[in-house]
């Protein structure tokens, strides 16, 4: 108000002057005085007046924006200068919010399932956050809910390709979290509701629900009609929508009695299941596709292959791809070679005129698959190594050790009759265990033909060394052995009297080198036994 009143003074001043009556010098002095004083201050006043009504028009947050599209500048400053920038306007605009409701004003920040973003992504997301927390005067509070193993191999691969000595995740995780809470283990109870809660909201039993059929006109379009439209056909083939509406019933009877196993708190499924919301949403959904293209393929649900059966095949392919993968190429091979080893004999038998022999250790139907895979853990082992990053999709390793060969004894008639639609399980798994077992059976293989192959060289060089053995060469092998120093002499001008060389040891029998030395001692001539004679 006080500068406006000086502005309308100073225009007065200058429209119409000082009164008249008042001396010309005095009156000159007086203008150039006052507009030199009040001239300075319109200036200053002028020039906030302009920044006002520029800012009516381009708002700060306009700038910013602007200068953020600019390529060269964000480029040059980079994505956390950025982040800076706006939690700094940010936390202005709430300070000037809170004068306004005159209350302290809180920005709560809920960051979850960062675990399934890229490893690069992660770090991003943390080192954004670390500016939030950067600022004591920050409006911020920022939840965390994550993985931590998988927050910390990402943050550890980073770090170790940017050079970092230090690439411990778990200490730079611990940085970030003023408060860490880690959520306890849910008791089967409380896992049975969950089960039970995402069972009824899924939408994946509404495939058997409804009117709606989808028929294949040609190759390209897919019309979807009403069963009603249908009328006129239901006439000419009654039985068919018979056999269909069975069908439906059937699959949804089956489908929620596999749904109930899953759940059942008194039921062993139910401790199998992963505590992660979404593999149990994994599991829910495959469920009833599984169940779907196991009737279309008129597989048999009965005594044998129950509904809690096929629960149980869908955790077990949904948890543990790894190992599963591991046993079905496991199976495949010994199939494969038990048919090349059946063809061997066959053609042996064939060739000796004999009866055809049955096959050691044959697979059948009735074979579990635990037995398939324990006899393959020590090749595992030796390949646990290259194996690594696959198994680690895998739960626990005990739990599949029980699941398979305690309370879910699936054999390889079960896996013949499932394997077709396990639509779950990811096949390429299965290919580089393929590659693994093969590599393995070829090293393997070189590094028996070659232990063989020395082996054999060994036992030709000793054979020669013996057999170009004099008597006298013998007599002096013979006294660097522990023999009975009383007989030795005896040994020895017998050896020469009869001619015992090294040939003749070993072209003669064992009673006759024997009677030769005249060796009765049993000591003595297993001594020598063991010496000379051990190659025949």
């Amino acid at each position: 108000v006080f500068v406006m009143m000086l502005v309308a003074f100073i225009v007065v001043i200058v429209g119409i002057g000082f009164p008249s009556h008042y001396g010309g010098d005095l009156v000159s002095a007086i203008e150039g005085i006052a507009g030199s004083m009040l001239g300075i201050s319109t200036l200053f006043f002028l020039k906030s007046f302009m920044m006002v009504v520029r800012n009516l028009f381009w708002t700060q947050k306009d700038q910013v924006e602007r200068l953020m599209d600019k390529k060269d500048f964000s480029a040059e400053l980079g994505f956390m200068n950025n982040v800076k920038q706006e939690v700094n306007i940010i936390t202005n605009f709430l300070r000037f919010m809170e004068v306004f409701e005159r209350s302290k004003i809180r920005v709560v920040l809920n960051v979850q399932d960062l675990d399934r973003c890229d490893p690069e992504k992660i770090v991003e997301v943390l080192e954004a956050m670390s500016i939030l927390l950067s600022d004591k005067e920050a409006r911020f509070i920022s939840i965390l809910s994550v993985d931590p193993s998988v927050v910390v191999e990402s943050v550890e691969q980073i770090r170790t390709k940017g050079g970092a000595k230090d690439s411990n995740g778990y200490e730079l995780l611990n940085r970030f979290v003023d408060l860490p809470f880690s959520m306890p283990s849910i008791n089967k109870g409380m896992k049975s509701k969950l089960l039970d809660h995402l069972i009824k909201s899924t939408s994946a039993s509404v495939m058997m629900r409804g009117p709606e059929k989808v028929v294949c006109v040609d190759d390209e379009t897919d019309v979807t009609i009403k069963m009603e439209e249908l009328a006129p056909l239901r006439k000419v083939g009654s039985a068919m929508g018979s056999t269909f509406t069975q069908f439906r019933s059937q699959t949804k009877e089956t489908i929620e009695e596999a749904h109930s196993a899953l759940r059942a708190p008194t039921g062993n499924l139910c401790n199998y299941v992963d505590e992660n919301v979404f593999t149990m949403r994994r599991i829910i959904n495959t469920v009833p596709v599984f169940i779907n293209l196991l009737l279309a393929n008129q597989v048999t649900i009965g005594t044998n292959i129950t509904p809690e059966k096929l629960a149980a095949w869908t955790v077990l392919s949904t948890q543990w791809p790894g190992r599963f993968s591991w046993l079905i190429q496991c199976l495949d091979d010994k199939e494969d070679r038990q048919d090349i080893d059946e063809q061997g004999i066959v053609k042996k038998a064939q060739s000796s005129d004999g009866e055809t022999p049955q096959s050691p250790c044959r697979i059948t139907d009735a074979t579990p698959l635990w037995d398939i895979f324990e006899d393959s853990l020590h090749e595992m082992c030796d390949l646990l190594s290259q194996m690594e990053h696959l198994l680690k999709m895998d739960g626990d390793p005990d739990q599949f050790e029980k699941f398979l060969s305690k309370d879910y004894r699936f054999t390889v008639g079960d896996f013949r009759s499932l394997n077709i639609c396990t639509i779950n399980l990811d096949r390429s798994l299965q290919r580089k265990m393929e590659l693994l077992r093969g590599n393995y059976s070829i090293k393997m293989h070189r590094n028996t033909k070659g232990a063989e192959s020395r082996q054999m060289g060994r036992l030709v060089s000793e054979f020669t060394r013996i057999y170009s053995m004099s008597p006298e060469g013998v007599c002096k092998e013979m006294g660097a052995l522990e023999l009975s120093s009383e007989r030795l002499a005896g040994y020895q001008s017998r050896a020469v009297e009869h001619g015992v060389s090294g040939r003749a040891l070993l072209h003669g029998t064992e009673e006759e080198v024997r009677r030769a030395l005249g060796m009765e001692a049993l000591g003595d001539w297993a001594t020598f036994r063991d010496h000379f004679l051990h190659l025949l």
